[in-house]
């Protein structure tokens, strides 16, 4: 069980019950209106003033708190994260909850709101027709004393307590996975789209700073990684050279990688898959001809390890940045299905401007489809300048956000006008 005091940045799985506990006024339901939508939050106040009117009401009580599990199993069954609120200051109400979650595997986290009684008392009297009262907080108050004993005795998978109202409005919440977020600091540099250009792949990297150590060995000095967002091959004139270099990077942990539409074909070619005549998987197939059994063995294998070990995106940075290889809408972040793994690897099919909805606290930084410029818009940026095509390869540094390009040294791949 994980407990955390102080804190200011807080990721939990997506999957996962908060269950709130502390005394009226102590501002659980100010802390919900921050950080999640009012349609996760099950309070127990407002079964209490559906079934009579009244949050004040305790004769009905029983119903209420019918009403409130029936809803948070629901939830829960329909895979959503939910917020408990309640005062949850009797352990047989934690451990109901606890049930619930356990019975659909998700993860339990309590937010105990451990704050001064005067404090309480205060934050009620200024909800004047919703207040409760000096002795009903009294009361809870000496419950919460019972229960910050008891939850060092409960299972739940995370334990955050907030001892001031300074602590809990500083705090920023967010869902995470654990097949997609890196307990990476950085710093990064963010490629996208190589599309087996291999020269230009390595004079980008020595303009970044990067060393040899070997042929196709790349590391940093500094300790800076590499991000790489998908389409390693195709188009281009090197593929083999291309998936040798950042495989081992990766396998040196030196790289991070995602997987793109490109990589996709390529994945399921090397399978031996049926796959759509495409004109982009033409270059590594005629490569692939040119090499031994053994080459061809070598590489089918490695980028068969590198795909299928990869995560559709990656959270970095606790959490501010937020790297994939077609972009990802900021409501799915922290969550992964079969809809996100496709958005992430193919972009928006219907080519809308997804990017102009986004308002969240991370960058998201993509690579699909190409475009002219690298720019930010509302903290994204698309970095794939279609090098293959005559363009650019580009990388962004981060934390420091700025943009480093190398010119493709001809056009490989013509499109078709």
């Amino acid at each position: 069980m994980n407990f955390k005091y102080e804190v200011e940045n807080v990721a939990v799985h997506h999957n996962s019950l908060m269950i709130l506990v502390g005394p009226s006024g102590s501002g659980k339901s100010t802390f919900v209106g921050k950080n999640f939508s009012e349609s996760m939050r099950v309070s127990t106040d407002e079964c209490r003033r559906m079934i009579c009117g009244s949050h004040l009401n305790q004769r009905v009580s029983e119903d209420a708190f019918d009403i409130f599990y029936t809803i948070i199993e629901k939830r829960l069954k329909n895979g959503n994260p939910t917020v408990a609120d309640s005062t949850a200051l009797k352990r047989k109400y934690r451990q109901r909850l606890v049930k619930i979650a356990q019975k659909y595997k998700f993860k339990t986290v309590l937010i105990l709101f451990d704050l001064p009684l005067h404090i309480c008392m205060n934050q009620d009297k200024k909800r004047k027709q919703y207040a409760v009262g000096e002795k009903v907080i009294e009361q809870q108050y000496k419950n919460l004393q019972k229960t910050k004993m008891q939850i060092h005795e409960e299972k739940y998978d995370q334990v955050i307590i907030f001892n001031s109202s300074q602590q809990a409005r500083s705090m920023h919440f967010r869902f995470t996975h654990p097949d997609v977020e890196k307990k990476d600091l950085g710093p990064f540099d963010i490629i996208s789209s190589i599309n087996g250009c291999y020269d230009e792949l390595q004079v980008l990297l020595r303009k970044l700073g990067y060393q040899q150590n070997g042929k196709s060995e790349y590391y940093h000095p500094e300790r800076r990684k590499l991000v790489v967002l998908g389409d390693i091959c195709n188009k281009g004139p090197c593929n083999a050279e291309t998936l040798q270099l950042i495989y081992n990077m990766w396998q040196n942990n030196c790289a991070y990688y995602v997987p793109g539409d490109e990589c996709e074909k390529l994945y399921n070619f090397l399978k031996g898959d049926r796959v759509i005549k495409s004109r982009s998987l033409q270059s590594t197939q005629c490569e692939l001809e040119d090499l031994s059994q053994q080459q061809i063995c070598e590489f089918t294998t490695q980028f068969k390890e590198l795909y299928e070990r990869s995560s559709p995106y990656l959270i970095l940075a606790d959490g501010n940045l937020v790297v994939s290889h077609g972009g990802i809408l900021g409501k799915w972040i922290g969550q992964l299905n079969k809809k996100i793994k496709s958005f992430c690897m193919h972009g928006d099919v219907k080519r809308s401007p997804w990017y102009k909805n986004y308002h969240g606290k991370a960058h998201i930084v993509y690579g699909h489809p190409h475009t002219k410029v690298a720019h930010w818009k509302n903290r994204t940026m698309n970095i794939n300048l279609d090098v293959a095509c005559g363009g650019q390869l580009c990388a962004l540094r981060y934390p420091e956000k700025n943009v480093v390009t190398v010119n493709a040294n001809k056009n490989y791949y013509k499109t078709k006008n």
